[in-house]
């Protein structure tokens, strides 16, 4: 019984460490903004542009509702610039970020493993954002941000 229960137990750590590995490969292609979660738990999906918000902030606004459905308007107007973002990797540790109307950002990227989590860190820009890959989307998190921005891969 013991022999089973220890190979049980190392065939989930392998499992779990192989589920959590982030490589150069996992992000190779395109992928467009599709969501983003505020520090407050708010959901912002771009791509059906509509607003979620935590039942704890509904409850805060539970005598003012035509406030907080203004600001949710508010709020996706104000970020309908971002909607069609796109991250392009490429092989080689290189990156494009696309932001509609403005300039492409062009950088190399390094992969970072530290302290349980990895990290996306560039150089030319002294960028590092927390990343992982949930669900088919890349979660990626700046480090002075409790922000989240989700992408989902388009090719």
């Amino acid at each position: 019984m013991t022999k089973l229960h220890l190979t049980l137990i190392t065939l989930f750590m392998l499992v779990s460490a192989q589920a959590q590995t982030i490589t150069e490969k996992d992000l190779l292609g395109e992928w467009v903004l599709n969501k983003i979660e505020l520090e407050d738990g708010t959901l912002i999906d771009l791509e059906l542009q509509q607003v979620t918000n935590t039942y704890e902030l509904i409850e805060r606004f539970k005598d003012r509702e035509e406030r907080l459905q203004t600001a949710n308007l508010q709020l996706l107007k104000d970020l309908e610039r971002f909607r069609g973002t796109r991250l392009e990797f490429k092989s080689g540790f290189r990156y494009k970020c696309r932001v509609p109307g403005e300039k492409a950002d062009k950088a190399t990227y390094v992969i970072d493993y530290k302290m349980g989590k990895y990290y996306m860190a560039t150089n030319e820009h002294d960028l590092e954002r927390e990343i992982s890959i949930e669900d088919g989307l890349l979660k990626s998190r700046g480090t002075e941000s409790d922000n989240f921005l989700y992408y989902k891969k388009v090719k």
